[in-house]
């Protein structure tokens, strides 16, 4: 009785640990040309020092935002969405496209991931997380300083100018209003501190403090669209829409599938951006695509922002 219920908990044990382990996947990257750079998934750097070949282990989910920032700065940086299925590694290569840009590719077919392998090698370079995806806000200290200054009585002085006989003579004089004065001088210093803790930051976009419409008026909107049978009046309703409006992340992606082409989806991905609540999670349109150049255009467009 005893050796069934050990070999029950030894299975059960190891069903737990295999299904842990089918959640997680690693990334390795690596530049074609040898060149060395900073990689950052998700906005959380994963190398300190600078290389050409990048592993990034024990991932969850099954997509991310890498983000590559060469060492040499003429080349500039490389953001790009990338999936990758649970429980496989992935390898990748950063090459430059014909346009002169860089583009993140799959390398080979994903291999299956094993977390138990990482942990029984000795890996002292291995890159992990820096621990700054929820960094501390800054605070403002504001201290004011009232001084007042007694003069006693107040002497002022009086200039005019004098016609004497044709000839202007300036004349000084001193008016005594025989009553005390005083004068309130005000001093207010403001402190900015920024807490421990680095930032590392995934988009240079400004959220917007126009809201997100409402859901009423953006139900009435989809059913507008909706009735249309072209997408150049589609495009239009949502020009003049968008010029009163906001939009989050999640209400673009719905707009967009009303779309039947491609590139309608993406002519209206870019109008909508300067438009959009939450820009940092515009990542998540590339579910909307089904071509991957698609995807890639639509990056090259949030990168010249």
């Amino acid at each position: 009785m005893k050796t069934t219920l050990l070999f029950s908990l030894v299975a059960f044990c190891l069903l737990q640990f295999n299904g842990f382990s089918q959640s997680l996947s690693a990334f390795e990257i690596y530049s074609e040309n040898g060149e060395k750079f900073v990689l950052s998934i998700d906005g959380k750097q994963i190398n300190e020092v600078s290389a050409s070949n990048v592993r990034a282990t024990d991932l969850r989910g099954n997509f991310f935002r890498i983000q590559v920032k060469f060492d040499d700065k003429s080349l500039g940086m490389v953001s790009q969405g990338f999936a990758i299925d649970p429980g496989t590694e992935q390898k990748a290569v950063v090459t430059m496209k014909r346009n002169g840009n860089f583009a993140i590719r799959p390398s080979g077919q994903p291999m299956a991931y094993n977390p138990a392998s990482d942990e029984s090698q000795s890996q002292p370079s291995k890159p992990t997380f820096v621990p700054t995806s929820d960094p501390q806000p800054k605070t403002e200290t504001t201290v004011q300083t009232t001084t007042t200054h007694s003069t006693g009585k107040t002497d002022e002085e009086v200039s005019m100018d004098v016609d004497m006989m044709g000839t202007k003579v300036g004349v000084s004089v001193k008016v005594d209003d025989g009553m005390d004065s005083e004068y309130t001088t005000t001093t207010t210093e403001t402190t900015h501190v920024q807490e421990t803790g680095t930032v590392y930051s995934t988009s240079e976009a400004v959220e917007l403090d126009c809201p997100e419409m409402a859901s009423g008026e953006y139900n009435e909107l989809l059913n507008s669209i909706n009735s249309k049978s072209f997408s150049d009046s589609k495009m239009s309703v949502l020009k003049q829409v968008l010029a009163e409006n906001c939009m989050s992340t999640e209400q673009i992606k719905n707009v967009m599938s009303t779309f039947t082409y491609e590139e309608d989806k993406l002519e209206f991905a870019k109008l909508a951006y300067d438009h959009c609540t939450d820009p940092k999670n515009y990542w998540k349109l590339n579910d909307a695509f089904d071509f991957e150049m698609t995807i890639e255009e639509l990056n090259e467009f949030l990168e010249s922002k």
